[in-house]
């Protein structure tokens, strides 16, 4: 650890909740498991370069840090769950359509229902959300035909009492230089 860095303390409130929910050696676990999620300044400027794309490479580049650092840091993170690993596809040149599919509930079965929507062929996430819908979903289609399908399946589950969805048409990608995980706080 570099000297005179900032050690800042990530509350993980996943791991938070499973305390309340297990025994006593659940809880020593996953008191570990909190503990474990220290990051300094040196993790949080990687953190940073790492959600706009940039490889470790290029990294070590920029910070002048050795690749060697760079490398058992981001794999530290890696260990941390801090970072999750997710290629994502270029849908518009395979000839798919995407966009988002926001679900009103009329019950409280927000995980039933979300796991039933998360099954349907075309879905490929399924979010739960606090404000305007409970839940949103990610889904990819190759014709307006397959999302009539989708939204038909997802609009016939029991408990589903609204549906609205948008086309994704095209994505705009931050110009700023300024690194979006510093400007948190912790």
């Amino acid at each position: 650890m570099r000297k005179n860095s900032k050690i800042i303390r990530i509350h993980n409130s996943r791991a938070n909740n499973n305390n309340n929910n297990n025994n006593n050696n659940n809880r020593n676990h996953t008191n570990n498991k909190i503990n474990s999620l220290f990051i300094d300044d040196l993790d949080l400027k990687i953190l940073g370069l790492l959600s706009t794309g940039s490889d470790n490479k290029l990294i070590s580049t920029k910070m002048m840090v050795p690749l060697s650092t760079i490398q058992r840091r981001t794999r530290k993170l890696f260990q941390k769950e801090l970072i999750n690993s997710k290629f994502e596809l270029n849908y518009n040149r395979l000839g798919l359509k995407r966009g988002l599919i926001h679900i009103y509930l009329s019950n409280g079965c927000i995980d039933k229902i979300g796991q039933q929507v998360a099954n349907k062929k075309g879905i490929t996430c399924v979010s739960v959300h606090v404000g305007n819908s409970d839940l949103v979903c990610t889904y990819v289609c190759q014709s307006s035909d397959d999302l009539v399908r989708i939204l038909s399946e997802v609009r016939s589950i029991d408990g589903v009492n609204r549906v609205v969805w948008s086309e994704e048409v095209y994505t705009i990608s931050s110009t700023s230089k300024n690194n979006h995980v510093l400007s948190f706080k912790y």
